[in-house]
Parts: C-alpha cells; structure tokens; sequence
C-alpha cells in the first residue's frame, strides 16, 4: 500500500492506542495523534496536511464537526473517516456536513472499529480517491466562469451539464443499505467539477431549487430502475435547503413524484433540514446504519451504478 500520511482525533487514550495498531497493522506508520481539536490543529501545521482525518464526534470541548470544518477551509486533508459512538442522526449529521464541505466521507462507523474494516477503508482510498485530481477552490472557479453561465436563461443547458453521481452506502457485511445523490457540473470549458468547487456559485445566483428538483428527480427514477432488477425499490437519500422544507406544498410536490414512480413512501430521505419523507421508515434506516457501521463506496453515474449493482450478486437490498 502506498505510505498514507492519517491523522486520528480521539480522547480516550485506549481508543487511540487501538486505531493507532490497526493503521500499523495495514501498513499505515506515518500517523499523526491528538487528543483535542488545537492538537491537531498544532500537529498539522507543524507536520502538514494528511490523506486521511479519523475523527471522534463526542469529546470535552470542541469535536470533530469542527475538525472537519478546519480540514476543509485548510484543505490539510483529502478524506475523512468518521468513527464515533454518536447516535444514528448524529452520524448522518457529520456525513452531510462533511461532504457539503469538499471532503470524501470514507465511512461512517459506530465503536469500535475493526482492523479488516479500516483495512477495506484505505484501500478504498488508495484505489478510488488517491488517484483523483484535488477539487478546484471556489475562488479559481469563480474567476474562470462567467456569471452569466449561471442564469435562469440557460437552465435548461445547465440540467444537462449538472449531472447526479450516486454514493453507495454498503454495510459492513457487504449489504447496500442506500445511495445518496450528489452532483457534478460538467462544464464545457473547465471539465468535470466536484460540488465544493460550484455550489457556492450556485446558490448566489438562486439556482439551487432547481438543481434539487432535478437530483430528487434523478435520484427517484434510479430508485425505480433498481426496483426493475431486484423487485425491491433502493432508498436514495437527497440534500434538500432547510428553506425549501419550509414551502407550503414542498411535502406535496415530493410524494407527487414519488407517486409518479410508484414508489413506496419512504424510500427518499431529505436531508439538510430536518425534513423527512417518511419520518418513520427514515428512522429505522438510520438506526440499521448506525448499528452496522457502514462504508461509503466511489461515487458513480446512474448507469455506472446500475452496472456496479448487477455485478456485485452478494449485495441485498434491505426490506423497507
């Protein structure tokens, strides 16, 4: 494997020493350990940035959803491995924040980890995200494209060159628990842009209701496709604006479309405002992950996903 710089953030020194033998054991000795946020912060800047952040949730004082926020302003990681005892929405919690930041969310784990798993997690590092040119900052993307490309008058061209990606959630046990909708602007000019480098972008000239809208769209006729093969709809998850969940007829217009799927009810979960589809079934979804643990797999194409899918015969959709 090729030598990974990791950093861990945890405060209970057996934790550390566990996860800190795990990475010795998959050939990982370039890590750096700290047991409060300044103390990675320090280990940082005097070490430099790390391909890989392992960060605690709960801890005295400032926790991980603030290292996350540093690593992404600092740009000092590549990808994120979230391993706490939180509970199941506290997770999802980090996940989503975490990938709204630029930052690759490699797994969401509930304590403890175990070797073969976080052995399967670098890998997954090393095969799928090394390779992969860092994300262009907002700034050089804001300087290289023109305001006017980003208006109500080109929408429809935008819908095109906007196209949704899915990232797999499998379970530890090789299970496919559900796939969030992500989405990258492929630009005619510049190429294909992660969502950190244009969304920002996006927002100020008011488009994100519409880009939501097409994901959801996207994200629910995948949902159906799969259904074709396995007979078992797939559960998407979508980030939705907290101010769109505040919308009169927003719930309505959602399970319009899901209807129009025929899709059951709580297959799609929203995200980003408390709002859910199905409260309930979303719920117990949630709680299966945080049970489990689960990986996050390389996001893909609808067709990419849908030939991933059929390759892999040991996946199962779980019963809704």
């Amino acid at each position: 494997m090729r030598a990974l710089k990791v950093l861990i953030l945890e405060d209970s020194p057996f934790q550390m020493m566990a996860i800190h033998q795990m990475l010795n054991a998959c050939g990982v000795f370039d890590v750096l350990t700290a047991e409060s946020v300044d103390a990675a912060r320090q280990s940082l800047e005097n070490r430099g940035p790390v391909d890989i952040a392992i960060c605690d949730l709960q801890m005295e004082g400032p926790g991980g959803l603030e290292l996350i926020g540093h690593l992404s302003e600092s740009g000092q990681a590549r990808a994120v491995v979230i391993l706490s005892s939180a509970e199941a929405s506290v997770l999802d919690h980090a996940v989503q924040f975490a990938r709204q930041k630029g930052l690759w969310v490699l797994a969401a784990l509930s304590k403890p980890a175990s070797c073969s798993v976080l052995h399967q997690l670098l890998m997954t590092f090393v095969d799928n995200i090394l390779p992969l040119e860092p994300a262009l900052p907002v700034a050089e993307v804001r300087e290289l494209v023109n305001t006017g490309d980003l208006s109500e008058y080109r929408l429809q061209d935008l819908l095109q060159q906007w196209v949704p990606y899915y990232q797999p959630q499998v379970g530890l046990e090789g299970g496919l628990l559900s796939a969030q909708a992500q989405v990258r602007w492929q630009h005619p000019e510049l190429g294909l842009l992660s969502a950190s480098s244009f969304m920002p972008l996006v927002e100020f000239a008011g488009l994100s209701e519409p880009l939501t809208w097409h994901l959801l769209d996207h994200a629910l006729a995948l949902s159906a496709r799969i259904r074709a093969f396995e007979g078992r709809a797939l559960s998407v998850m979508v980030d939705v604006l907290p101010v769109m969940h505040e919308q009169d007829d927003f719930y309505l217009r959602v399970h319009e479309r899901i209807a129009r799927c025929s899709l059951p009810a709580g297959i799609l979960v929203l995200q980003g405002g408390g709002g859910r589809a199905s409260s309930n079934a979303s719920t117990v979804r949630a709680a299966r992950r945080a049970a489990q643990g689960y990986r996050i797999a390389t996001p893909m194409t609808a067709d990419e996903f849908t030939e991933w899918y059929l390759e892999h015969e040991n996946i199962q959709i779980p019963a809704n």
